[in-house]
This record gives structure tokens, sequence and C-alpha cells, in this order.
């Protein structure tokens, strides 16, 4: 979330336009109200707890919340998880005792027995309670600079520029905290529906104020609550008395009736119980939805006046990690009062592009030209605003920044416009029983993007990835492949340039080898069939038996690159090129019609990219170079080119590709494996790393020492750049990265602008970053790095340290050999071994051999690599010249092509 944090706003500012009062009651503010800091106990600072038992006497004796309750945390929240909040608002008056929620009535009333303010620790209600408060014991903690540090860092940055300035302090501790903030602000969303959410940073004698949407977070600048504590109380006195609506709740959503509650628990249990018969298809996560600690509400749907929808919703069946973005969200819902079917409802938040078309109205585009193999859309489009007017739901962070003068430059942000749809529920694409009805549906995915992409449609999907191919599941119809979600797509208008918006498209794990490599690229329909392969790809290697294997890693490898015009972005595809070279030497499915396919396509797309490759080195020697010969051959090579783009563009390729496959006649009917090779970490699991990185461990290790500062004195502080991590919006079926070096890359639309983590030097060739000896490229010194400080791979510490032992030299590194040159007698590369992230060097260093030539192309492919640990991985770049070389050095010493014999 690094750059999206928006800030400092004048705390009146903040005040006036995110929380509006009348006059009346501003009028009544306490006067007068005094906060005061605990003592000093020996000589240290006070604790965390201290600082919370003065809160709530100051705010029980000046009632400052009459119309709800403070409250302090207890250990565990309603979910039963660790981290939450230090305190929070409960609703009291808000929310009437004859609300139609039976269960919530209840709650109600028994909270309007409670006093307003207690010292008695509450379970915090991530689905019920409105405001997060974090308090910070010592001045020190504030995640943010100030105005002042703000100005003295400006005149020290080597770059003239605004958007150079951070607003965010660097340091772990700072990092940390803002990773608390969007936590909780994650959680939030997550359970409730709601539009934007307060928060309440406290940290020693100063606090902040901070406004969250899913477009960023505004930030008030600090205010000394001790020496003035008006605007702290003024804060918590606007809170109490603006509206539902203006505190974030969704007007759109309501409490359901219990009529209808017991209509929603019946449609969904019979839809559960369903889906246990044999041959049925199941729907992931379907279960989550009857979890009674999430209360069933009655969402509006609406795409014109006409046509409307209620439908009952309880727990989400897919849930966003992140704050930002679209952050979609997956219900299984049921109408309110007609047919009991069980539907599929989407929720997310859409980029706002004036010439862009919705989701809903990109659908009813297909349906009007016949694109066959879609989703049913039966209701949607942009929610309205609480008047039902034509104003829709969006984000205000963005508009903050184009009507404030702030002293830091955010050219980045954008609007995003709150939208649902309903369609009939589709299953995902690892539902496929074996290889030969995955494979269909791919097929059929193809003929959406033909027709979608023909003259009449013109329509580019732009984000295939696994979590948009499905599978219909109706009668005598399981085989019937699906293409969904269409919030990408683009309508190539006749005359339209190609390039439109500045930010590529699609998630990253499965984009094409073109579209990382260059930001700028347009986006073709070559793009969407090439990622194709690479989600056909991921699928089966999760879900079909085979030997050998790849490193998942090369879905998600990435690279820093600076380039004019944009900052810090982020590149890739060199690791998927690999594969593309090593694809029948790193992995073999047993199922022969999927391996050649798989194999077919493999070869077609690398046929292309070598073209391209070879068209670039060719302009690249005639610009320098110019004759004749030079001449010949860049026509030579752009004719190449030209027929290899051509050929993989064409669908007829493709369909024709997929047909010779799907003839065949010795497909195997039983080829799915009982235990996935390459896990993917479950929401349990991401939870109790989450508590362990996260969780109030932090704190609790730094309450003894209250005189350690992490964070420099700016006054002292030399201008660098260390943009913290970033929350990622993902495909939960995509291995997650390490939570310290979360990306925006996951997701469609927000992975650019990409800062640089920490540690990884600006190269003018990032995508060369080669380790010593080994021949290959470094690509984990961001996302996949072992932890360490150094931005060294972790097999040459290991080698180093070997040295040490043996007495050998340490200091110095010799220079890095290229792609598949020769090694050394000694050159060593590590053999698999189990995955952990408390492997230690010595450990890598037992664990490395010596490998022969099929052995390490197979390592170099990802076979023999780390898992899903975090540690370094190894791949290479592109190899067109000595792969050539090497194919003619074996012809001449007459090597056979099974022969392994070790290169020395």
């Amino acid at each position: 979330m690094a750059g999206r944090w928006i800030g400092p706003f004048p705390p009146e500012i903040f005040l006036d336009g995110l929380m509006p009062i009348s006059d009346t009651d501003l009028a009544n503010v306490p006067k007068d109200v005094k906060f005061t800091m605990p003592a000093m106990v020996e000589g240290k600072d006070p604790l965390e707890k201290e600082l919370y038992k003065e809160f709530v006497s100051t705010i029980a004796n000046n009632d400052l919340s009459p119309n709800m309750q403070f409250f302090i945390s207890a250990d565990k929240t309603s979910d039963g998880v660790a981290y939450r909040p230090d305190a929070g608002f409960k609703e009291i008056r808000c929310v009437p005792p004859t609300s139609p929620a039976r269960k919530r009535a209840k709650e109600t009333k028994a909270a309007q027995k409670q006093p307003k303010t207690t010292n008695k620790p509450q379970a915090f209600d991530w689905c019920h309670d409105t405001l997060v408060v974090e308090f910070k014991r010592l001045d020190e903690h504030d995640p943010f600079y100030t105005s002042a540090d703000i100005i003295t860092l400006a005149k020290r940055c080597p770059v003239p520029s605004e958007a150079a300035v951070p607003f965010e302090r660097p340091g772990l501790q700072s990092r940390k905290i803002r990773g608390q903030l969007i936590l909780y602000a994650s959680e939030v969303f997550g359970h409730q529906q709601r539009l934007h959410l307060f928060q309440l940073l406290v940290f020693g004698q100063y606090a902040r104020f901070i406004y969250f949407d899913h477009a960023g977070a505004i930030v008030s600048e600090r205010v000394d609550y001790v020496e003035d504590s008006s605007l702290l109380v003024e804060f918590m006195w606007r809170f109490n008395h603006i509206s539902d609506v203006e505190r974030g709740r969704d007007p759109t959503a309501v409490d359901a009736l219990p009529n209808e509650e017991k209509r929603f628990i019946s449609a969904v249990g019979e839809f559960l119980e369903n889906m246990k018969n044999p041959g049925q298809l199941v729907l992931p996560n379907a279960d989550r939805t009857m979890s009674g600690k999430y209360p069933i509400k009655k969402m509006l749907v609406q795409e014109s006046d006409e046509r409307k929808m209620e439908l009952l919703i309880r727990r989400p069946t897919v849930k966003s990690h992140s704050v930002l973005g679209r952050a979609t969200q997956g219900y299984i819902a049921v109408e309110a009062q007609n047919s009991e079917e069980v539907l599929f409802l989407k929720d997310s938040w859409r980029v706002h592009h004036e010439l862009a078309k919705t989701e809903t109205e990109i659908y009813r585009i297909l349906e009007r030209y016949g694109v066959p193999h879609i989703p049913r859309v039966i209701c949607g489009g942009d929610v309205r605003g609480p008047g039902g007017d034509d104003q829709v739901q969006s984000t205000k962070s963005a508009q903050w920044i184009r009507r404030q003068d702030l002293p830091v430059g955010y050219a980045n942000l954008r609007d995003h416009v709150h939208h649902r749809m309903v369609q009939r529920i589709a299953y995902p694409i690892e539902a496929a029983t074996n290889s030969k009805q995955y494979t269909r549906a791919f097929s059929n995915v193809i003929e959406v993007i033909e027709r979608a992409d023909g003259d009449e449609c013109k329509i580019l999907h732009r984000d295939i990835s696994i979590g948009n191919v499905m599978l219909s599941g109706k009668d005598g119809e399981d085989d019937a492949g699906l293409l969904g979600d269409w919030d990408h797509a683009r309508v190539t208008i006749p005359g339209e340039a190609r390039e439109r918006q500045k930010y590529r498209t699609g998630t990253w794990a499965f984009m094409s080898i073109g579209l990382l490599q260059n930001p700028k690229k347009a986006h073709e329909i070559l793009d969407d069939f090439e990622s194709i392969f690479w989600t056909k790809l991921y699928g089966a290697l999760h879900r079909f038996k085979h030997t050998g294997g790849i490193d998942m890693g090369v879905f998600t490898e990435n690279h820093p690159k600076v380039d004019a015009g944009y900052t810090d972005l982020v590149v890739g595809g060199d690791r998927k090129y690999t594969i593309l070279a090593m694809f029948p030497l790193a992995v073999k499915f047993s199922c022969k019609p999927l391996q050649t396919l798989l194999k077919r396509i493999a070869r077609a797309i690398k046929d292309y990219y070598d073209a391209k490759y070879r068209l670039s080195s060719a302009e690249d020697a005639a610009a320098n170079d110019p004759d004749e010969d030079q001449d010949d051959d860049l026509s030579e090579a752009r004719e190449m080119f030209e027929m290899q783009h051509a050929k993989l563009s064409d669908p007829k390729f493709w369909k024709s590709t997929f047909k010779l496959a799907l003839d065949r006649k010795d497909w195997e009917l039983d080829d799915l494996m009982l235990v996935d090779p390459y896990p993917i970490r479950t929401e349990e699991q991401e939870t109790q790393q989450i508590e362990s990185s996260l969780g109030k461990e932090f704190e609790r290790k730094n309450q003894s020492e209250s005189s350690k500062v992490t964070d420099e004195d700016p006054d002292k502080l030399e201008f660098r750049a260390d943009p913290e991590a970033i929350e990622t919006e993902r495909d939960p079926r995509i291995p997650l990265i390490p939570a310290s070096y979360y990306r925006r890359g996951l997701d469609a639309e927000d992975h650019e602008p990409v800062p640089r983590p920490a540690g990884v030097s600006r190269s003018s060739s990032p995508l060369r970053q080669e380790v010593e000896g080994s021949g290959a490229t470094q690509v984990g010194t961001g996302a996949f790095s072992s932890g360490s400080s150094s931005t060294e791979s972790i097999f040459e510490q290991a080698r180093k340290r070997k040295r040490k032992d043996r007495g050998g030299k340490t200091a110095g590194s010799s220079k890095p050999e290229g792609p598949m040159q020769k090694r050394t007698k000694h050159t060593q590369v590590p053999a698999p071994f189990p995955s952990t992230s408390n492997t230690s060097s010595s450990q890598l260093a037992e664990h490395s051999r010596p490998r022969t030539r099929l052995a390490t192309a197979r390592q170099l492919s990802g076979e023999a690599s780390v898992g899903a640990s975090g540690l370094s991985r190894l791949s290479i770049s592109p190899m067109r010249k000595t792969q050539a070389s090497l194919k003619g050095k074996d012809k001449a010493k007459g090597r056979g092509k099974g022969t392994m014999r070790s290169r020395e």
C-alpha cells in the first residue's frame, strides 16, 4: 500500500470534509476536556494498557461517546483470532431495539444495559463494530512524517520532484504499524458491507485520524491531544453524531427479516446437501456461507428502474485479501421474495474510466452477439447512492488529492465505483474430474475469445486466469467450460488507439511473457491465447499426475525496473521463457495427450519469442551498423516475426491444436493426483501466519525497551527510498508469497507502479542479476528473498561458508557467468530439500552436489528449487545464441539425445 497513504491533511479539513455535522451538534462539543499521559514508572515509559485506562477514564468522565460505547478489546475477537485492534466503538442507539433481526435486537438491547464506557475488555466484533482504535506507547511510534519532516527531506532529496518525497516513515517498526492498520481495515471490509472506515491511531501524546476506502487512506496531520485536546474531542464527538452511512455503512445492505433468514438457511442447506451426491460438482468454500458468526443481510442489486433484485447473503465464499483495488467479494445468494434458486453475487469496486464499460454492460454485449460459453448474468449494475438517484457509490481518496494542495505527489491513485452482479452458479475448473474434461473446458474458452474478438463484437477479455475458467455444472453439460470475470475487458472501437490505459491488465501469474517484459505493450488477442497456456499448465501441475516438476515461483517472478516517465515498474517473464525451452525435460504428465498438447503449444510460443528477440537484435544491429547485409537480416527477421505473430494470434491454430488432442483415444480417465504437490495455504493457515507476524508480539517484545526508537530523527536522516511492502489482492489459488513482501502484482490493475523492495539495488539491467558461478539469474531478492539483509543469493552465502571452513578466500566475488556458460569442476547447484523457512546456509551447502547436464537443466527450470518457503529461486534469462551454440557442439561431439555427461 506504499504510495496510497494520502496526507498529511490539516485535521480541521479532515473533520469538516469527511465528518460533517450540524451547527447545533458542533456547538455542543464538550469543552475543557483534559487528556493526561500515564506517569513514568522507575524511569520507564508506561505500557499500552496504562494508556488505555487514561483514555477510558477521560471519555467516561466527559461523556464523549453519548451514542456509542467505547471499549477495550479482549484477547480474542468475535471470530476467535488473536490479532485485533486495541479499542473500538460499539453501537448503542444507532440500531433500535425493534431491529428486524432478532438476534441483533437482543445484542442491541443487552448493549444498552452496559455503561457507555468501560474498562472491562470486550471481544472486538468484526461484523458490527464501527471504529478501529490502535494505541502505541511512544511519540516516536508515528508511522508517518509530519509536514515539517517532509519539507526537511525535500531539501535533501536528490530528485527534484514532490512525488519522490515520502509520507510514510521507513523502518521495520513503522511498516509493522501501518501493516496492522491495513490488516484491521481488511478484516472490517471483509466482514461488513462498507463504503469506508474510520480509524484512530494514538501514539504517546499524539493522534492521527485515518479514513480508509478502496482507493487509499486519507491521513490527518498529527495532533497533540495532551496539550490541546479540542481536535481529538471533536473527532470523537463528530463520529458519535454523524449518520450510519457517513460512518461507512452501505445503505443498500440491511438486516434480513426473520422469515427471510429461514428462507436463506433452508435454500442454502438444500444446495449444500445436493453437492454431496455422487458425481455432483463441488463449489469450494460453499459451507462457509452457513457460518453463524456472520449476520444474514439483504442486499439490493439494480440494473435499471425496471430490473432490480433483493438478495440474501451471509459470509462470502470468495474474499479479497486487499483493502485497495477491486476488493472483490463473492457470495452464495438467494432471492428475498421469489425463487429459492441459489445464485452467485459478485460485489466489487471497479476502476472508473470514462470510456470503459461496466462488467454487466460487457455481458449484455456478449449476449447480444451470441457469444457462447459465458456465465448467465441475471442482473447487475453500479450501486447507487443513499438517495437511490443516479449518483453511484464511489471512493473519495483520489478526489481529495485533486482538491487539496499536498506536499507529496500522488499521480497514480484512481477512482473506484461500487458494482454488483448476479449470475447463475458456475464451478471452478479445479472441479474437473480428469484431464480430458479439463482440456475440453479450455477449448470452449478459445471459442469464447474468438467470438468475443470477432468482426462484430470486438471485445478483449484481458484477464485469463485459473479463477476465471469455470464449468457450467448443468445436467449433460458438465464438460462445458465457461469464461467469466469480464470486469477487465475492453471494447475495441474501430479507429480507436489500442492502448487507452496506462496500466497493464491481467492476473500477474498468467500474463503473457510480452506483457510481463514490457509494461507499455498494448494488449492483443495473442496475449489472451498465451494466458490460456500458462493457466492450463498451472492447473495441470496442481491436479494431474506427472513426474518432474516446475518451481511455481515462475508464475510470480518479478523484478524492479526504472523507466522514463514511470516510477519503479515491475517486469518479469524471463523464467517463463525458460520453461518454454526446458518443458519436455522439466515435467512429464502421465496422460500422453495432455503432455503432447502442452508441448506443442510451448514450442509455438517459444518460436514466437525467438522470432521477436531475433527481430529486436536485427533492429539494433541495423541501427548501429547500417549496410546491405544488415538490411537483409532485418527484412528476414521481420518476415519471420510476422509469420509467428500471425500464427499465435490465429484462433484456427489454437482450435485445431486442441481438437487434435481431444480426438485422441488414449486419454486417461483417472489421472487426478491424491495429493497436490504444490499445496496452497488455506485461509486458516494464513490467519495463523498473520497472528504470528502482525499480532501483539511486536508490542509485547518491546514493552521493556521503551527507550529504543527504530525510526531515525528526520533532522539527521538522509533521503533514501525504503517503501513498505504492499497488500495483495490475490486469487487464493495462486501461491502465497511471504507476507513481508506482498506485492500488488497479482491483481490486474493494482500492480503499477510497484515500489522497489528494500535491499534491491537499481540496476540498469535488472533482468540480468546473475548468481555467481551458477549461470542462473537470481530472481528472489524482492518477493522471494530468504530474509537476509544482503542481496546476494543464499546459495552464494553457503558457498562462501564452505570456502571459509576449508580455509579458502571469502572476500570479493568473481565475475558472474552468463547463462549456460562453462562451469568449473567444483561448481555446484543445490539439490532439492524439504521446504522450510528455517533452513540454514550450512544445510544448503550439505545438500549441494555436482549436477549432470540434464539435472542442471531441470534445476534451472525449477524442478529442484525450493518450495514456497520464501527462499531464493533460480532461473535463467532467454538464451537464443547460447542454446544454438550448445546444440552445434553436441552434434559435433556426437552426443546422443539421451546421453548425460557432467559438464566440466
